[in-house]
């Protein structure tokens, strides 16, 4: 009987290759961020600061209504936004979460952001 030698034992291991991640920032240089800094001041001033959702002032967040990383020529448009609380933007039952909705309006939100319908975020904001 013949024993069998595994190649594997002389070869080198070769590092494991490392998956390219495409960056979901599209503002990189300051002035971008001084614009979008602006337009989140603009859109929880238009609200007074105050979470479309559920009325809460606490911890007031500018929401992009169509997302800016799909669509990013709605990025800076004052119509696009929505002032939303840390819960209702974040949370695990908010817009970005992964469990069932708070209410109606989150629901609504989601699938604007889903579907990218301008249109639907202009009236949301009359």
């Amino acid at each position: 009987m013949v024993k069998k030698f595994k190649r594997n034992l002389y070869r080198k291991k070769r590092p494991p290759k490392k998956k390219k991640r495409r960056s979901k920032k599209r503002f990189t240089s300051k002035a971008d961020k001084a614009l979008l800094r602006d337009w989140s001041r603009t859109v929880r001033e238009r609200d007074s600061f105050t979470c479309r959702s559920c009325g809460s002032k606490k911890n007031s967040h500018a929401h992009h209504i169509v997302s800016k990383y799909y669509v990013p020529e709605y990025t800076l448009l004052l119509e696009n936004g929505i002032t939303l609380c840390k819960v209702c933007h974040l949370g695990e039952r908010g817009v970005h979460g992964k469990g069932r909705a708070l209410n109606r309006f989150i629901t609504k939100l989601r699938r604007i952001y889903k579907m990218h319908n301008i249109k639907e975020a202009v009236k949301l904001n009359k």
